[in-house]
């Protein structure tokens, strides 16, 4: 069977959310005070923390993961159409600061936060929503980190 249009293209989702987050880099780095990354400033790829291999020196990071797909009606009857909703996590990861744990981390939530509410088109027919956030610790290769997680929903306007 063909496939046939429209659809939803979960790539060109994935690469915009991208896009906005590198173009707003400054807003990222804004507060951040212990970048050990290259260049120091926050580093922006595709993967998931769990299984993409992270060098020591990345942090701070985020990356972006596809997660779930959902479908509602925008119309019902005979001509009805769907709303398609692609939900994808954000990960915001900061190397541990001894003098204050949480600091870091919410300086890097709150910038995330900041480009989502300031771009909630972030292409012509995708709208996004962010979902919920939840905060993590862990130790990757002897270094401590800490973690958030934020649930983006994009909504998909297909014609």
């Amino acid at each position: 069977m063909a496939l046939t249009t429209p659809y939803v293209d979960y790539t060109a989702i994935r690469n915009n959310i991208l896009t906005l987050l590198r173009d707003n880099i400054s807003t990222l780095n804004s507060g951040l005070t212990n970048t050990i990354a290259a260049g120091g400033t926050v580093q922006i790829i595709p993967g998931e923390p769990s299984i993409t291999p992270m060098p020591i020196n990345l942090y701070p990071v985020i990356m972006v993961k596809i997660v779930n797909k959902s479908e509602d009606f925008l119309q019902l009857g005979h001509a009805g159409r769907k709303r398609p909703i692609v939900t994808y996590n954000i990960y915001g990861i900061t190397a541990e600061v001894e003098s204050d744990t949480d600091a870091e981390i919410m300086a890097l939530i709150k910038n995330i936060e900041a480009v989502f509410r300031d771009n909630i088109v972030i292409s012509g027919t995708i709208y996004t929503n962010l979902r919920d956030a939840d905060f993590g610790y862990s130790a990757n290769r002897g270094v401590y980190v800490d973690v958030v997680k934020i649930g983006l929903e994009c909504t998909v306007e297909i014609k």
